[in-house]
């Protein structure tokens, strides 16, 4: 409700001339822990008139009601004003954690940090706390953006324009992030997307629920519609109608398919892109998802919660939130031969002593290194051996291609089937 709807209603049960007391009782509750939130509240809030006996009275009314499942410790008697702002203010704190963890990711990916371990070593500052700092696509549904467009009206109304202008920016930092990581799947795939079939794993805001308010997913399909690709779409939980409705589409467009499992999603796809995070996608046999897919076989993990680790030792090409640039390769593979010396066709970046500089590799002679567990291949058919390797390209002894991006990568992984790898 928006702040000061009980003097509103005041006003209006003041016209009828019967005597009443009007309190402000918010809801902290979640979806999909509705119940177990109500039966063991945080906190109880109850705004009234503090000023006067028959407000006093009503609060313990109500804060009676409370105690037959509530200890009177976690019940706390305010007045009406600053209940009706304590809600909005505990939605505002929460959708800024996850605005400030997802500002750091864009700087982990910069850098070559890891957000997970960023986000794990400061919620380990007892006077922060771990909850809310899982970076991710973006929050979603419908209490965060409605509570702080409410405050920032609030603000604004008061004028008080630093403090609106404060958390006007938790809003566009969460469609910042939305648009970062739509922006990081297309340039992934070469910048375009145009009639490719992406696999949408995920449309709800978050688990366990139906709800699409607000949901990331829409967004961020909508950019992808905007590049004519071809979405996908698969959730447990949402339906064919509603997806229609939030993507603005109609049922017969034929740049949306509602799949009925994920692995029908995923089959023919060049890419995954996991938007919402659902048990069962980290349960999935990727392996099997994997024989179907295009290659290179993509996924694009926005909520980190899947085992990259097991995903890259399978073959595909991974990115995730706020995770830097993989230092190996890694590919899936079904035999190999590397001359000790081949002739590199294409163009990379490396970095040396801090500058970045751009050289023709085709001008050189280069020597691939196949790196396995406590071991080095080279100049060698590998016919049994794990099903992952990293390779290094170096002149003599200088590692010239580390670090290296993603379209470095790509061009390395063409250049090895131009000379033969399969």
């Amino acid at each position: 409700m928006p702040v000061r709807t009980a003097d509103v209603i005041k006003k209006i049960l003041a016209e009828t001339g019967l005597g009443f007391q009007v309190l402000s009782n918010p809801e902290f509750l979640a979806e999909g822990t509705a119940m177990r939130d109500l039966e063991n509240p945080d906190r109880v809030l109850i705004g009234g008139d503090e000023d006067t006996e028959g407000g006093r009275k009503a609060i313990g009314v109500l804060a009676s009601v409370y105690e037959r499942w509530v200890s009177p410790e976690r019940i706390i008697r305010m007045n009406l004003w600053s209940s009706e702002l304590s809600k909005l203010t505990a939605n505002a704190f929460l959708a800024q954690r996850i605005s400030s963890i997802n500002a750091i990711s864009a700087l982990c990916e910069a850098t070559g940090a890891d957000v997970e371990q960023v986000a794990r070593a400061v919620g380990a500052d007892s006077r922060i706390g771990s909850k809310f700092l899982n970076s991710s696509v973006g929050y979603g549904g419908s209490c965060f953006q409605k509570d702080l467009l409410n405050l920032i009206y609030l603000c604004e109304h008061f004028n008080l324009p630093q403090a609106a202008n404060y958390w006007r920016a938790v809003v566009d930092m969460n469609a910042h992030q939305k648009n970062r990581f739509s922006a990081l799947v297309i340039d992934s795939l070469f910048r375009n997307i145009r009639g490719k079939r992406l696999a949408i794993f995920g449309f709800a805001f978050k688990e366990n629920t139906n709800d699409t308010r607000e949901s990331p997913a829409i967004d961020v399909c909508k950019n992808f519609l905007n590049e004519n690709a071809h979405l996908a779409i698969y959730d447990p939980k949402v339906s064919f109608k509603q997806i229609c409705k939030d993507l603005d589409v109609e049922g017969e467009d034929e740049r949306i398919e509602f799949c009925k499992t994920p692995y029908d999603a995923a089959k023919g796809a060049h890419a995954i892109v996991l938007l919402t995070q659902w048990k069962e996608f980290r349960e999935l046999d990727y392996k099997k998802i994997l024989d179907t897919m295009q290659r290179p076989a993509w996924i694009f993990d926005g909520r980190n919660c899947l085992d990259h680790r097991l995903l890259l030792e399978l073959g595909y090409l991974l990115r995730a939130i706020g995770r830097g640039i993989c230092r190996s390769f890694n590919f899936f593979y079904k035999q190999a031969r590397f001359p000790q010396k081949v002739r590199a066709l294409f163009f990379f970046e490396f970095k040396k002593k801090g500058k970045t500089s751009k050289m023709n590799a085709q001008k050189y002679e280069h020597r691939f290194e196949v790196k396995l567990p406590n071991r080095q291949w080279p100049n060698r058919k590998i016919t049994s051996a794990p099903k992952w390797c990293s390779v290094d390209l170096r002149d003599g002894n200088q590692a010239l291609a580390i670090p290296m991006n993603i379209d470095e990568k790509l061009k390395l992984y063409q250049t090895l089937l131009k000379i033969g790898f399969k």
